[in-house]
């Protein structure tokens, strides 16, 4: 009986033994044809090899593990400078560990069954070049030659990204994105095979992403800068905190430098949400499509310099800007609340700038969409100068060939005394004296001009001019009314008047419609 204990207990050491050298030397083996593998195989992408490399592997076949040390994916070589896709891509990471890792399901189903992927401080370089004279083709993956069998990973973690993406013009370059530190992880993650067809061919039930200090160039004279970003498959809402568009110039110099009228403009916001937010729908579809944009806190200085405008600039309406954005976007609703808007706008090199403040703005818009083909509402409710309420809604339809517009408006009950700061920005003209109880309008508009009828309830109104400030008569028709006394005074049955306004196409669509407005009170004043 003795005997029999002992050999099988022999035969179990034997057998422990055997699989405890064979994975040893499989081990040694795999981590020799690993680092075989990375010295002399590189993958093709879009003709071009990519090299692999690393200066440890280390490999555990008992538990499935793979772990790489200081891993560098880089070109073999340089690329051509005509390439219309990225001119060269790096990628770094401290370390890269696959872990339980099940080759019994790939050897009977052909599936890498992984359950967890561990990269840890990856950073990414990426060199665009895009040739003036050649239009850039949508991505695509037919070049790319990579056999890949279907994978699945119970759980990915990113820790300690960065990123940062250049392109290069001529002897330039400029980085135009980059992100200080990002973390993610998914769950259930669930690669099937790459093909032409299949573009990006990922999935995952659960995936969450935080990153700090995202910088977008938005052009040579602005930079787009948010200090934190969550996302989360929980509710699928990208919230932004501390966002900031800075210009790096000021508003005069920045309208120097171009050779037509265009908006400078300098934002702070709070916090954004986009939702729901899909990553898969914009590399997939190639689409940016949101139930919502919700911004709180805004605070946004625009400045806009027409001293300068060609006889032939035409600046175009919301809808029509709106319809030629570049990229497919689709958003229900666009919204932000307690925010502030500051607009200036010059029109002659002699004189200071138009400025208008707008507080406790409240603005939603929507559906807007690229290509735009349907009709979008705007409706905001603000208070001009921190002491007038008003609120109006304007709806765009239309055509791109033929764009239209209705505006329906009210002003809420107010002390004429307290239109002075609006009427000294027209002309030298002040109230003494009046109160409007009810001032309400509605028009439509086109590309050339605007028809419609304002009402208009008021008593006691006194206009007298005064001496001029130095600012430009931006209203010689108020004017003109007041030093003619050719004015009312009550009206406290109401009074209408026509709106009749024919648009300066060099004059952008918040001047057509506030001149419009103006149009129809000087309507309702006159005897």
């Amino acid at each position: 009986m003795r005997i029999i204990y002992w050999t099988i207990a022999i035969l179990v050491f034997l057998i422990l033994g055997f699989f405890i050298t064979t994975a040893v030397y499989v081990d040694k083996y795999l981590e020799e044809y690993v680092g075989k593998i990375l010295r002399e195989e590189s993958v093709n992408i879009r003709g071009k090899r990519y090299r692999l490399k690393a200066t440890s592997i280390k490999t555990d076949i008992l538990q499935g593990n793979i772990e790489l040390e200081d891993v560098e994916i880089s070109p073999s070589s340089l690329i051509s400078d005509t390439l219309m896709e990225p001119a060269i891509a790096f990628l770094n990471a401290q370390s890269f560990r696959i872990e339980g890792m099940d080759l019994s399901v790939y050897y009977f189903d052909g599936i890498i069954s992984i359950d967890k992927i561990l990269i840890k401080g990856p950073t990414m370089r990426a060199f665009f070049r895009y040739p003036d004279s050649i239009d850039l083709p949508a991505p695509s993956l037919k070049n790319i030659k990579i056999r890949a069998p279907e994978i699945m990973v119970d759980s990915i973690i990113i820790s300690k990204g960065n990123g940062r993406l250049y392109e290069i013009k001529g002897s330039d370059t400029i980085k135009f994105f980059s992100i200080e530190e990002y973390y993610s992880k998914f769950a259930d993650f669930h690669v099937d095979s790459f093909s032409p067809e299949n573009l990006y061919p990922f999935d995952f039930d659960f995936g969450q992403a935080t990153g700090k200090g995202l910088s977008i160039n938005m052009s040579s004279y602005q930079d787009l800068r948010v200090e934190e970003i969550k996302w989360s498959t929980l509710d699928s809402v990208m919230r932004l905190n501390s966002i900031e568009v800075k210009p790096r110039i000021g508003p005069e110099d920045f309208a120097s430098k171009l050779l037509k009228p265009q908006e400078w403009f300098s934002i702070a916001i709070e916090k954004m949400d986009l939702s729901p937010f899909d990553p898969k729908d914009y590399l997939v579809n190639r689409e940016f499509k949101l139930s919502s944009i919700n911004l709180i806190g805004s605070e946004t200085a625009i400045y806009r310099d027409n001293s300068s405008s060609a006889e032939d600039q035409k600046n175009l309406l919301p809808r029509t800007i709106l319809a030629n954005i570049p990229w497919k976007t689709s958003v229900e609703l666009v919204s932000f609340s307690n925010g502030k808007i500051s607009y200036f706008e010059k029109y002659d090199e002699s004189n200071p700038p138009l400025e208008i403040d707008f507080y406790d703005v409240n603005f939603s818009a929507g559906p807007l969409s690229s290509g735009q083909v349907r009709g979008y509402t705007w409706d905001i409710e603000a208070t001009i100068s921190g002491e007038i309420p008003f609120q109006t809604r304007v709806f765009f339809g239309g055509t791109d060939e033929a764009e239209v517009f209705e505006a329906t408006g009210k002003l809420e009950a107010i002390e004429c005394k307290k239109l002075n700061g609006l009427t000294q920005l027209l002309a030298p003209v002040k109230f003494n004296s009046g109160q409007i109880s009810n001032l309400e309008f509605k028009f439509t508009g086109s590309q050339e001009n605007t028809r419609g009828m304002l009402n208009m309830t008021f008593r006691d109104i006194e206009i007298s001019s005064t001496v001029e400030n130095g600012n430009p008569i931006r209203s010689k028709e108020l004017l003109s009314m007041v030093r003619s006394s050719n004015f009312k005074s009550n009206s406290e049955n109401g009074s209408s008047g026509k709106i009749n306004y024919d648009r300066d196409p060099k004059k952008t669509f918040y001047n057509y419609f506030w001149r419009s407005v103006e149009d129809g009170i000087l309507s309702c004043l006159e005897e």
